[in-house]
């Protein structure tokens, strides 16, 4: 609800260039109740970028299963950010373009973590630190850019 919403402003005010929302063993929201979020989550992409002064628009996708996501070759490197069993996340990356994937509250299930390993995705924690969905997309995201964009 309004906590995705957040995401998606924030998002854009960061310079995400992407979002693709996904649909995992804890997501807590109905599969019919998601049918017309991404359109309203476009119209929120569009008046943060327009507020925010970025000059292209954040590309909003349809829900997909994580299954769906991770086997997508054309997304490397996928590093799957988990508040356990993860390793830290690396100093330095060389990758014009990485897809960061943050779970559901309640955190990933076991077959999850298991499935992104088996397709090569990085499980990786930002340490101890267990964070609402909210706060783990937009530090993220803030984290990334500040690491890798044009934020420093």
């Amino acid at each position: 609800g309004d906590k995705t919403d957040l995401v998606v402003q924030k998002a854009v005010e960061l310079g995400v260039t992407e979002l693709i929302p996904l649909r995992t063993v804890r997501c807590d929201v109905k599969q019919t109740a998601d049918s017309n979020r991404p359109q309203r989550w476009r119209r929120i992409a569009l008046e943060a970028t327009k507020q925010s002064g970025r000059a292209r628009l954040m590309k909003v996708h349809q829900p997909v299963d994580l299954k769906h996501l991770i086997a997508q070759k054309e997304l490397d490197p996928v590093f799957l950010f988990s508040e356990r069993d993860g390793a830290p996340f690396p100093e330095a990356a060389s990758h014009a373009k990485m897809t960061a994937v943050f779970g559901p509250e309640g955190g990933w299930d076991d077959s999850e973590l298991d499935s992104a390993r088996a397709s090569q995705v990085r499980v990786v924690t930002l340490g101890g630190r267990i964070l609402r969905a909210e706060t783990a997309a937009i530090s993220i995201a803030a984290i990334l850019q500040h690491r890798y964009g044009d934020l420093n």
